[in-house]
């Protein structure tokens, strides 16, 4: 389980990474766009780690 979390921990790193990018280089609307995509990819990765947990492994 401990690799799991270090799994998330390193994939939200570099979602935050690419929001700070897409924030300086493209801005505005591309920005946004990016930001709709991480907020899903973020729900989608918490469900799985809940249900993970939930399951016990």
């Amino acid at each position: 389980m401990k690799s799991l979390t270090i799994f998330f921990i390193g994939v939200a790193v570099a979602l935050a990474i690419v929001l700070v990018v897409t924030y300086f280089i493209k801005g505005g609307v591309k920005f946004n766009s990016t930001l709709i995509f991480v907020a899903g990819f973020v729900i989608g990765m918490l469900t799985l780690y809940i249900k993970v947990r939930l399951m016990g492994f």
